[in-house]
């Protein structure tokens, strides 16, 4: 079972897949390797769409990449509560 979503933040678009895997499966082989478990995922894509070249500029591509990644956190956190995270971490 997969879900996704896509939307637009301030800062850019997004996709965002989550669902249920069954043992032996992977949302993505080349991202995340074969485990023997039921397991659930999160998969968060933050990105840009240029209708045409833009100018290369460092600072403005540091900031936007900056504010992506921000964004991005923000919907992992939104999603990922603090339980879950001391649940993996009591598991490594």
């Amino acid at each position: 079972m997969v879900n996704e979503f896509r939307g637009h933040v301030d800062v850019c678009a997004f996709s965002c897949r989550t669902g249920i895997m069954g043992s032996s499966e992977s949302h993505e082989l080349s991202l995340m390797p074969l485990i023997d478990l039921v397991s659930w995922f999160l998969d968060v894509h933050m990105y840009n769409e240029f209708p045409k070249p833009i100018e290369f500029d460092i600072e403005s591509i540091k900031h936007d990449i900056s504010s992506m990644a921000k964004r991005s956190y923000g919907l992992f956190r939104w999603v990922v509560h603090d339980d879950l995270l001391d649940l993996l971490n009591e598991r490594t």
